[in-house]
C-alpha cells in the first residue's frame, strides 16, 4: 500500500473515531472553560473585596468545599503573577474550624449541609461564594450564576455588610446586587 492511501486511511480512521465524539469532546471543553471563567471571578472576587483586619502574612486562604474540578484549577492559578500578588493559597476541607480560619470558602453544588457551613460562618469575616442556586437567599455572599450561555454573578450585600466586609463598587457595578446597607463606610 503506497505512504498517500495510508495516510488518507488513517486520516478516515481519526475522522471516524473523533468526528464521531466531537459533541462529546465539545460538551467537555465547554464543561472546563466554564470551570476555568468561574476560577477567574472568584479570584478577582477576592482581588475585589477587603477584609476588617489584613490577613495573617497577608495571605489570603480559599477553600474549596465540593467541588474537585474547581480546586485543581484554582490550584494551577495560584502560580500565576495575579494570585501571587494577592498571597492567594488554595486549599480543601470540610471542618468547621478551617472554614472559620478561612477568608474566603466556596461551597460547590456536592457541598453537603452547606446551610448549616453558612451559619456556623454568619457574621465572621469570611467571604462566601458558591454556584448553587438559591445561595444568596439562603445567606451566602456571592452566587456565580450560568445563564444565557454566559457567567455572571448575585451579591448579598446585607451578608458582606454583616461580616464586616467591603467588595468594591467597580465590582457590584458589574453583577446584580440583592439587599441595601446603609451607612458603610466606603460608599
Amino acid at each position: 500500500m503506497s505512504i498517500s492511501r495510508r495516510l488518507l486511511l488513517a486520516a478516515i480512521v481519526l475522522l471516524a473515531v473523533f468526528g464521531q465524539s466531537s459533541p462529546v469532546l465539545a460538551a467537555e471543553a465547554k464543561k472546563a472553560d466554564i470551570v476555568t471563567l468561574k476560577s477567574a471571578y472568584i479570584v478577582n472576587f477576592i482581588r475585589f473585596t477587603e477584609w476588617p483586619k489584613p490577613p495573617p502574612g497577608s495571605e489570603i486562604t480559599l477553600e474549596i468545599v465540593g467541588d474537585d474540578e474547581l480546586y485543581e484549577v484554582l490550584r494551577s492559578f495560584v502560580r500565576q503573577d495575579v494570585a501571587k500578588a494577592i498571597g492567594l493559597s488554595v486549599d480543601t476541607c470540610s471542618t468547621a474550624q478551617c472554614l472559620k480560619s478561612a477568608e474566603v470558602v466556596f461551597l460547590g453544588r456536592s457541598a453537603v449541609g452547606y446551610e448549616s457551613t453558612l451559619e456556623q460562618l454568619k457574621g465572621l469575616p469570611v467571604l462566601t461564594i458558591s454556584d448553587m442556586p438559591g445561595f444568596v437567599e439562603q445567606g451566602g455572599m456571592i452566587e456565580i450564576k450560568y445563564q444565557n450561555n454566559q457567567l455572571t454573578f448575585v451579591v448579598n450585600r446585607d451578608a458582606v455588610a454583616r461580616a464586616g466586609l467591603y467588595i468594591s463598587a467597580q465590582l457590584l457595578q458589574l453583577g446584580e446586587v440583592t439587599g441595601e446597607v446603609r451607612g458603610s463606610d466606603h460608599e
